[in-house]
């Protein structure tokens, strides 16, 4: 039987778990245990609070043989537990650590790491190096990649012309989804990133982190082949959630609103009132059901004997949309100039979001 663990119990590790108004599965804990039941999986956080809160939500419903296994220390958790599967939910800066030395214990075959993968891309490039050199799958939590709703849009936008994605909070934390997206719509190769606007103060602040918190809300452009732009529109800071979607392509357009839930396509027909034009009108409406695109994303990385399988949003992906989000905070910590995408200037461009 597959045996996953989780390192780090904070909002997407397990806290989700306690939302009940999010009316599916919402956390890496409560993904696992339904996929996997309890018996299989381990929980690692280094604050005891955490693990005491996990305990406490869990324990009506544990009985022996069915309990999960709890470790404040991860080396020793791959030690006796000896994972098949671990997700790192841990803060950013601690990713590279982390999965570097996760990968290195033989039992570990499938790392799903939160995003953003890294706070820069020369850390990026040593997760991704490491989990090769040791055979292990890499996949990084972009979870609208196994959200019905954006896979209808990969599936079905061809060659859009201009993209233009409204969301809420900073670039790393929040904006980094909209990036992702875009490339994965897109399909084309980024040529170059630039901030325009003003950054509004990052809703997660800590004046005594080391390093501090620079991750901010940024709007921008980012540019691919063939003259293709993807717009970025950053909000406020919460006390919303927003997420939308807007194509315009050669016959249409093609918008997502309510955070995913809603899907209008419109097709261009010649116009009754104005001569030699078309109108756009709506033709069909989709909406979203409610299966947790986590659920799906946790259901992949167990899935690790099948290394031939494409992976839905691998390491290099999870570089990608890194590159275009630290290339837009770049660019507005310099007068909002245009970035190429060269990586040149990326190696030792840090951004921490949390």
């Amino acid at each position: 039987m597959i045996r996953a663990a989780v390192i780090g119990l904070g909002r997407v590790g397990f806290e989700f778990s306690l939302e009940e108004g999010r009316g599916q599965l919402a956390s890496h804990l409560s993904c696992y245990i339904e996929f996997l039941g309890r018996q299989n999986v381990a929980v690692c956080d280094t604050n005891i609070a955490q693990l005491s809160k996990v305990q406490l939500h869990y324990f009506i419903a544990e009985e022996d043989g069915n309990k999960l296994s709890y470790y404040q220390n991860y080396e020793e958790m791959l030690n006796r537990f000896k994972p098949h599967v671990v997700s790192i939910c841990t803060p950013t800066n601690t990713h590279e650590k982390i999965a570097c030395e996760v990968v290195s214990f033989p039992s570990v075959k499938s790392l799903f790491v939160e995003k953003p993968i890294a706070q820069s891309m020369s850390e990026a490039n040593r997760i991704i190096e490491a989990c090769k050199s040791h055979g292990v799958k890499l996949t990084v939590n972009h979870q609208r990649r196994w959200d019905p709703t954006y896979q209808f849009l990969a599936a079905n936008l061809k060659d859009p012309k201009t993209i233009i994605g409204i969301h809420h909070g900073p670039i790393l934390r929040t904006g980094i989804h909209m990036l992702d997206l875009f490339n994965w719509i897109v399909g084309k190769r980024p040529v170059s990133a630039q901030a325009f606007g003003k950054s509004f103060t990052n809703y997660v602040t800590d004046a005594t982190a080391q390093p501090p918190f620079n991750d901010v809300n940024i709007s921008g452009i980012i540019t691919y082949e063939e003259g293709i732009e993807a717009i970025l529109v950053s909000g406020p800071q919460k006390p919303f959630v927003l997420f939308e979607f807007d194509a315009i392509y050669d016959n249409g357009r093609l918008r997502v609103t309510e955070n995913g839930d809603r899907v209008e396509v419109w097709d261009a027909f010649t116009s009754d009132r104005y001569a030699g034009l078309g109108e756009l009108k709506p033709v069909s409406v989709r909406m979203r059901k409610e299966p947790s695109s986590l659920f799906e994303a946790i259901k992949e990385v167990c899935n690790f004997e099948s290394f031939a399988a494409p992976n839905s949003c691998s390491g290099e992906e999870g570089k990608k949309a890194l590159q275009l989000a630290l290339a837009l905070n770049y660019s507005a910590a310099h007068n909002n100039q245009i970035v190429p995408l060269d990586n040149g200037w990326a190696d030792a461009w840090t951004v921490r979001s949390y």
